[in-house]
Parts: C-alpha cells; sequence; structure tokens
C-alpha cells in the first residue's frame, strides 16, 4: 500500500510503498477515508514530539471502512468507522474509572505506530472505534479524533 512516511524532520513527507497493515485479533483494518491534519502531527514532523521518529506514518485523526476485522473485535466488513486519538486498553483502572486518555497501555496510530496518513490502516483494540453516522462526512470525522479524545 502507498502511505505517506516521515523520513527527515521538517521535511516533505515520503510517498512511499509500505507493507499492508497487520490485523490483531482485537483489531480491524480499516480502508483510510479521511485522516485529518493536527497541530501534533506538527510537532512530530517538526521532531518536537519525543515518539515520534524518522519512519514513521503521521495520522491519529481519521475514519475507515473496515476491509479486515478480527475475530474479537465485534467490527464487520464495510463498517463504517471512526477512532478516537487514543486507543485505550479497556480493562486498566484508569479505562473502568472512565478516564481512558489516562490509560498506562494506550495505543497511539501516528505516534508510537503505523498512522492514518495510508491507504490503510490497522487499529488495535477496536473496542474503541465508533460507527460513523451516515450524515456525518469522513472529513469531518475525521477531524473529531482529538477533539473526542
Amino acid at each position: 500500500m502507498r502511505a505517506a512516511v516521515l523520513r527527515s524532520y521538517n521535511a516533505d513527507l515520503a510517498i512511499e510503498t509500505v507493507p499492508d497493515p497487520v490485523c490483531e485479533p482485537d483489531g480491524v483494518v480499516l480502508k483510510v477515508l479521511a485522516c485529518g491534519i493536527c497541530r501534533s502531527d506538527w510537532h512530530g514532523w517538526t521532531g518536537e514530539h519525543p515518539r515520534v521518529k524518522p519512519g514513521q506514518i503521521p495520522g491519529h485523526e481519521y475514519c475507515g471502512e473496515v476491509v479486515e476485522a478480527g475475530p474479537r473485535s465485534g467490527w464487520q466488513l464495510g463498517d463504517r468507522l471512526v477512532a478516537p486519538f487514543i486507543l485505550a486498553c479497556g480493562h486498566c483502572p484508569a479505562c473502568q474509572s472512565g478516564n481512558q486518555n489516562t490509560c498506562p497501555d494506550q495505543r497511539l496510530p501516528g505516534f508510537a505506530e503505523p498512522g492514518a496518513f495510508a491507504e490503510h490502516i490497522a487499529v488495535p483494540l477496536a473496542h474503541n472505534l465508533a460507527p460513523l453516522p451516515g450524515r456525518l462526512a469522513p472529513t469531518v470525522a475525521a477531524a473529531l479524533g482529538c477533539r473526542a479524545t
């Protein structure tokens, strides 16, 4: 698949062919319908975000259509979903108390793992995803990821 990859800080992203993402048992692979650009992406691009290293595929505000669903994901092929910025574990005390944004086991596509500036994205912990309402355009929904977290 094709993706935009950060090769050097403060430089154009490189459009490259990269391996297809792998679907985890509790996750999905989404065909990216839209991905927002956030100030956090800029901090990663400039080298100011400690988790973003060269070789990263940025993009953490996204929505897409399920093209592969893990057996424990709860989603089906064709489901249109929107993702929050933080993918929380769902089991720790922070998650159980409703504070998923402070989950110590959170996963962060676009920062610590491949993001959505790509044709497809693997999304682990798919219980974090929500259906994309039919009346909401993917380009609008994608920009809600950071804000909804």
